[in-house]
């Protein structure tokens, strides 16, 4: 799915890549929909490797007027958690409702034993906050499009404005 800001947006590879080939992808794959994927990288036979296909994360919204505001960068912290940031999806909302991945930062530690699936970070704020995703590590973002996390970990992001303001986040 390529319709505006949709198709593959994001790549990280695995902490222990040299080991285990796993390389990870965000992208948007409807109007509604935003996945991270988890595909091992076959070297000798290359069109092997989407056969490997794992869905790690699905974040959707259904009133999604268009398909912007996806997921953005991918990255992981020296303890091999995964990072990611997701945009709102068009819907204010879902920048003050902690319960939802969309318009966030999340951090979870994927499955990386061939199913797919996850377990959100332990630290997270909001792990043990069942009114809030386990998943969600700071929320109320717009269109986090790319971010890096510095060697004191803290997370940098550029976040898109509408018409006329632009952010850069810093998150720890």
């Amino acid at each position: 799915y390529s319709v505006l800001d949709c198709g593959l947006i994001s790549l990280a590879l695995d902490p222990d890549f040299a080991n285990n080939k796993l390389v990870y992808v965000g992208l948007c794959t409807s109007q509604e929909d935003s996945e991270i994927r988890r595909y091992t990288l076959n070297l000798d036979e290359m069109s092997d490797s989407g056969d490997s296909e794992a869905l790690i994360l699905a974040v959707s919204e259904a009133d999604a007027p268009k398909p912007w505001h996806n997921v953005g960068s991918l990255g992981f912290d020296p303890d091999g958690t995964l990072w990611a940031l997701f945009g709102d999806k068009k819907i204010d909302e879902n920048g003050q409702d902690a319960a939802t991945p969309l318009s966030s930062l999340v951090r979870l530690v994927p499955d990386r034993t061939g199913g797919g699936g996850y377990e959100p970070a332990a630290d997270n704020p909001f792990a043990r906050d069942d009114t809030a995703s386990p998943l969600v590590f700071a929320t109320g973002l717009r269109s986090p499009w790319k971010g890096i996390r510095d060697d004191d970990g803290r997370y940098w992001f550029g976040d898109v404005g509408a018409n006329g303001v632009e952010e850069i986040n810093a998150v720890s």
